[in-house]
């Protein structure tokens, strides 16, 4: 938003230029079309550059068009040029002040992301022990937060890209765009086990209750690293998973290979298979997370350990 205004602090500046050659576009409609177009094509050509240099322009296009075009009466030029000045000064010492306000606020909303899930997911899993085991609309809350959380999570990513990089948090920004996708993969598995709960007692898979402890424990020990109070170690949840499935006979409902399956003996069933597979599919994205962020500390670790000191020469 502060960007607009520091364009059209530059715009304004730009008015005196504008008004020496302004008897030249006056007695000329070519040369009013030549500047139209000039100011259009500068700010399609610095489209990709930055939304300074692209507000500046196209800032400047439309005040042209207006003023010579439209007209405007002496008093509200003034008064758009006040306000664009006191707004631009406001915008400027707010960036001065918080030059990376938005990367820095990253890690806390991916720290209040992960407490939310973990309270959601496991009483997702726990949800297909018995018809009505969980309180639906306690689910419902939990996933409109964690959307709301979500969403200023990808919207302070999105933001962080036109801060300073010289100023950039520990996260790089790739770091973060790779975090915000596994983190809409995880959002996107937890809505599909909240979609297939349990509607009769066929249905019903009370074995996936046992995975929900240890998905809280990784839950709570990556909310923790993402903080960067500890570290946890990739594969850890996908380990537990296999064996509980494997200890209460759900791998034969689902084979690892992405896509549900039969029993062997017959006895599996399609809605059992589907929710062992979501269950999967939702341990998979949150080792992909996990992966992330302690690719993150790996990085962290090397930014900040010292350099070894040079010899003297001779």
């Amino acid at each position: 938003m502060h960007t607009e205004a520091v364009s059209g602090v530059y715009v304004e500046a730009g008015r005196p230029g504008l008004r020496s050659a302004r008897c030249w576009w006056h007695r000329s409609p070519t040369g009013l079309a030549v500047v139209a177009v000039v100011l259009a094509a500068a700010a399609f050509l610095t489209l990709r550059t930055g939304r300074l240099m692209l507000n500046l322009w196209l800032t400047g296009w439309i005040v042209f068009l207006i003023h010579h075009v439209g007209g405007l009466p002496g008093p509200t030029a003034w008064a758009r040029a006040a306000d664009t000045v006191v707004g631009a000064a406001l915008a400027v010492l707010v960036f001065l002040l918080w030059p990376t306000r938005s990367t820095r606020t990253l890690p806390g909303l991916l720290v209040e992301w992960l407490r939310v899930q973990d309270r959601l997911l496991p009483q997702l899993l726990t949800g297909y022990a018995d018809v009505g085991a969980t309180d639906l609309a306690a689910l419902d809350t939990l996933r409109a937060r964690s959307r709301q959380v979500r969403e200023h999570l990808n919207a302070a990513a999105k933001q962080s890209h036109a801060e300073p990089a010289e100023h950039r948090g520990p996260s790089p920004t790739a770091q973060m765009d790779q975090i915000t996708t596994e983190v809409s993969r995880v959002a996107g598995c937890a809505t599909l086990l909240r979609e297939h709960l349990p509607r009769t007692a066929q249905d019903t898979v009370p074995e996936l209750t046992e995975p929900s402890d240890p998905m809280h424990e990784h839950l709570a020990a990556l909310a923790r690293a993402a903080a960067g109070a500890e570290t946890v170690a990739p594969g850890a949840l996908r380990s537990v998973f296999d064996s509980c499935t494997a200890r209460s006979g759900l791998s034969t409902a689902y084979l690892g290979t992405g896509a549900p399956a039969t029993a062997t003996d017959g006895s599996g069933s399609t809605s059992t298979s589907r929710a062992v597979a979501l269950s999967s599919a939702t341990v998979a994205a949150l080792e992909a997370l996990t992966a992330t962020v302690a690719s993150g500390h790996r990085h962290g670790r090397h930014a900040a350990a010292p350099k070894p000191a040079r010899r003297p020469r001779g």
